[in-house]
């Protein structure tokens, strides 16, 4: 099967949906009676490995390659390369879609 490549081309919009992520990797917001979005889940499914899930309704009009992309740019300019190679699954989800992959928000609030 023949490979296809498509350039990834940010808009204005995901740049700062990517620097608000970087922020947040960085400074976590704090607990309870704080914004609960973006919200970061980073689950070790084996030593070493991860899944990063990123709850954030500001991001439904993009699309899943294009949050995934963003999820993936933020980490490596808060926590550098190596982290990234870390990861081994990537989930950009609204509120909404967080249940229909079995993400119950409320154990993360």
């Amino acid at each position: 099967m023949p490979l296809r490549e498509i350039p990834f081309k940010p808009t204005a919009e995901a740049d700062d949906l990517k620097r608000r992520l970087v922020a947040e990797w960085k400074k976590p917001t704090p607990g309870p009676g704080q914004p609960t979005q973006p919200l970061i889940i980073k689950e070790e499914w084996a030593p070493g490995r991860f899944r990063v899930y990123v709850v954030w309704d500001e991001w439904a009009q993009l699309s899943l390659q294009e949050r995934g992309r963003i999820i993936m740019d933020s980490l490596e300019e808060a926590e550098g390369k190596e982290e990234c190679l870390r990861v081994s699954l990537t989930w950009g989800l609204t509120s909404k879609e967080a249940p229909q992959i079995g993400l119950k928000l409320q154990d993360y609030e």
